[in-house]
């Protein structure tokens, strides 16, 4: 299965994560205990928090990573209850420590598992939201995930995410992948042999429609790296409503 080297390349991230000798755009994918340890939330969740309610009760992170953006916003509002997903199993054992280090182990947990797999959950979440993960996959697995979305969301619930662009520069070195429009295998130092894919406002509609919702908030943004390989990234930060029909 070719996300199996999406997980492989990430459990590698996430065990040499205190090495000396990282480069920038390895300490960008995947920094050391600060993400936790700064009381601040983060660009990464700050336009969450016109959308998230004392209404909302239970939150879905889809590639939770290190788990900080779940467990900065459980910090934040006592009420939630959360479970993070990740194919990593380097970053679920972390998340995990760091949720009991910061005693909210109580509201959340954190299971391995590829965001490509059926969802099999015993309950809807309120909020399912994903940052800079749902990237990780083709054109057709990204429709599938949605499509799993759809099942877990509460009637009245929000999607929130954060995703690469389209009008993002590809790598220097890439081939696409099995011919799909804007996805990609990268050949960049620490993306070496990561598949991901750039997503259009086309897209993020369609997701809209499988969801049975409405994009109430879309912005992109784009930054310029000087360091990086290709200076151009860009992202879509999107909120899609059930319940604004």
């Amino acid at each position: 299965m070719p996300f199996e080297i999406n997980k492989k390349k990430w459990d590698e991230l996430y065990l040499n994560r205190n090495a000396e000798n990282r480069t920038h755009a390895e300490i960008d994918s995947v920094p050391d205990d600060e993400m936790w340890d700064d009381p601040e939330l983060g660009y990464d969740v700050v336009y969450l928090l016109n959308h998230i309610t004392d209404k909302h009760t239970s939150i879905l992170d889809i590639g939770s990573g290190d788990g900080a953006v779940l467990g900065k916003l459980l910090m934040k509002y006592p009420y939630l209850y959360g479970l993070g997903i990740d194919g990593s199993s380097e970053a679920v054992l972390f998340a995990l420590k760091k949720a009991k280090e910061y005693n909210i182990d109580n509201r959340c947990s954190f299971i391995n598992q590829l965001m490509q797999k059926p969802f099999i959950f015993d309950k809807k979440f309120d909020v399912v939201i994903s940052n800079f993960a749902l990237q990780f996959n083709t054109s057709e697995s990204a429709r599938n995930v949605f499509q799993q979305i759809s099942y877990v969301l509460a009637d009245d619930g929000l999607f929130c995410g954060k995703m690469r662009s389209i009008n993002r520069d590809v790598p220097n070195t890439y081939k696409q992948y099995r011919g799909e429009p804007n996805t990609y295998i990268s050949f960049e130092d620490h993306e070496y042999g990561l598949i991901y894919h750039h997503f259009s406002l086309e897209e993020l509609k369609s997701y809209a429609k499988i969801l049975n919702g409405e994009i109430i908030y879309l912005h992109e943004e784009i930054e310029y790296k000087k360091y990086a390989p290709y200076e151009k990234r860009a992202w879509y930060e999107v909120v899609i409503s059930r319940c604004h029909l």
